[in-house]
């Protein structure tokens, strides 16, 4: 990274869904160590859309998240170690299933795949 002290990287971060919708479109960021970060803006911003890019939850459509010194395309893994999101409020997925739910929550927990079985 080009700066010890920046934490995340957001180069060109583009998200557009298959319907056509740009949620976000050509965001630039960086966040620094040591530093309180807010991300604010009105109900259809992109804000959740972002954070769900961060964290590994959805894929981009193009541009680049470095976080901690990791690309998010190739070290999820090793990003998801190390960093976290705790929501405002229990975020919970219509698609998903109760068990599909408890099997995600659990791998965030880093629970291997026997005790996500149990």
């Amino acid at each position: 990274m080009e700066n010890d002290n920046q934490v995340i990287k957001i180069t060109g971060l583009n998200k557009e869904y298959d319907n056509g919708r740009k949620a976000v479109k050509d965001l630039n960021l960086k966040i620094y160590n040591d530093q309180i970060f807010v991300l604010l803006g009105h109900n259809g911003a992109g804000k959740t859309t972002t954070i769900s890019m961060l964290t590994g939850m959805l894929e981009p459509s193009s541009g680049n998240i470095e976080a901690l010194g990791f690309n998010l395309k190739t070290d999820m893994e090793q990003v998801r170690e190390r960093m976290g999101i705790c929501p405002q409020h229990d975020t919970l997925y219509d698609e998903l299933t109760v068990k599909e739910h408890l099997q995600l929550f659990g791998t965030f927990k880093g629970l291997n795949s026997t005790a996500l079985d149990e």
